[in-house]
């Protein structure tokens, strides 16, 4: 099968839907799957501590979309996680930047009472105080651990110098002071505003079963709380770029050394655009930072310094955007080094440069979705775009040689974050 068939065959069993309370439905049917996944997505998160109403500004503590996201586990004192468990399900939750998601798999024939039960807790919680206070201890410790965590620290130390002011360089659980001042009142405002079925995106991924063969009219039986309708998402966008080059010497016990490197990008509120920046700076990173790239295995060589990893970080939303790379192993910084002083020598290469980021990029996708873990990350990261996966295929075969040269120009220009650890 081509790539272009893939995505094609993909895009055919894709259907997107509506419930009368405007609940977003993906249905992806998948029918050599034995499990199914289903995940309920609500539009809240460690991005949102800002709710604006007519007149004014009301601030959330960091960490409050984290913290709903632990009470929805618990109905009254009793926590509902052996209640998924007894009825065959998985039950997990976790807490992005713009999101937060409450995800089970099952097998097929225990699809339905599992939703429904979900989508009940998440649409009909009820706050206590005592739980209130029992997961400020909680969250406080699991804070805590990851701070303990060097990887986490060193990651989130990028994007202090990176993106300072933004919400994107706070842990998505907050702080302790955070957590010691989050009210019930403050959780119950969040709550009220942000989990209604017109805020959640629901993903059904797995078999051949048509959605009137899984969705209980019971799901369009709960309504969008108007209590607090005057409240809405307030995004202050993050304006302040870098005007000269940030060094810093990280020490850790990770036993690894290396070389992180931190782009801010230019943001977009165009959501047109955002799409298409992401999808270009995913190729042009995959094309000259991946691994196995020919660019970087030629550097590697001629300079005998072998890297033991290359991650990269991207992320694109509507009030900031940046790139973080990390080089690691010995040495690494000199690599870098290296590749400023021969991409522009190696310019005539940049059509084969472009074809390999293209094609590392859809196996990316094409391979990783044999995997309904992996088909549900890819599917939700550009749903945050209202964009299929064909439509990020039509984008990918679209760019141009001269999109990857000002994308080559503007990484080479551009102020930077670096961060040495040993």
């Amino acid at each position: 099968m081509g790539k272009i068939d893939f995505f094609h065959k993909l895009e055919s069993m894709t259907e997107k839907a509506f419930l009368g309370n405007k609940l977003t439905i993906y249905r992806i049917k998948y029918p050599n799957s034995y499990m199914r996944l289903v995940n309920i997505q609500v539009n809240f998160g460690s991005r949102d501590y800002m709710l604006k109403s007519q007149n004014n500004i009301q601030y959330l503590p960091y960490g409050t979309a984290h913290f709903l996201e632990h009470l929805m586990f618990w109905k009254g004192n009793h926590n509902v996680y052996e209640d998924f468990f007894k009825r065959n399900a998985i039950l997990n939750a976790f807490t992005t930047y713009t999101d937060t998601n409450f995800m089970f798999n099952t097998r097929p024939e225990f699809v339905s009472e599992n939703l429904e039960e979900l989508f009940s807790i998440l649409n009909q919680h009820q706050l206590n105080d005592a739980i209130v206070e029992q997961e400020k201890r909680v969250i406080k410790n699991e804070i805590d651990t990851a701070k303990m965590d060097q990887w986490v620290d060193k990651h989130y130390r990028m994007l202090h110098l990176l993106c300072n002011g933004s919400p994107v360089s706070i842990y998505p659980a907050g702080n302790h002071s955070d957590i010691d001042s989050l009210t019930t009142k403050e959780l119950k405002t969040a709550y009220q505003t942000f989990y209604q079925p017109k805020n959640m995106k629901l993903f059904i991924i797995g078999g051949r079963e048509e959605l009137d063969d899984i969705i209980s009219h019971k799901l369009e039986s709960y309504e969008n709380n108007q209590e607090h309708c005057s409240l809405s998402r307030h995004l202050e966008p993050h304006c302040d770029l870098l005007s000269k080059d940030v060094f810093q010497n990280y020490k850790s016990n990770i036993g690894i050394s290396g070389f992180m490197i931190g782009v801010l990008l230019p943001r977009s509120k165009d959501n047109e655009l955002l799409l298409k920046q992401k999808v270009y700076w995913e190729i042009f990173l995959r094309a000259l930072f991946h691994i196995g790239s020919p660019f970087i295995q030629e550097l590697q060589k001629s300079n005998k310094i072998f890297l033991q990893n290359l991650a990269m970080h991207t992320h694109f939303t509507e009030d900031v955007s940046f790139i973080i790379l990390d080089l690691q192993g010995e040495k690494s910084e000199i690599l870098f080094e290296a590749w400023n002083a021969n991409i522009l020598n190696d310019r005539k290469k940049l059509s084969q440069w472009l074809s390999y980021g293209k094609e590392v990029f859809l196996n990316n996708i094409i391979y990783e979705s044999d995997y309904l873990r992996k088909l549900f990350d890819w599917i939700s990261d550009y749903a945050y775009y209202d964009c299929s996966l064909l439509k990020v295929y039509q984008i990918v075969e679209n760019m141009r040689d001269d999109d990857f040269l000002r994308l080559m120009h503007f990484f080479i220009e551009a102020k930077k974050v670096y961060i040495s650890y040993t």
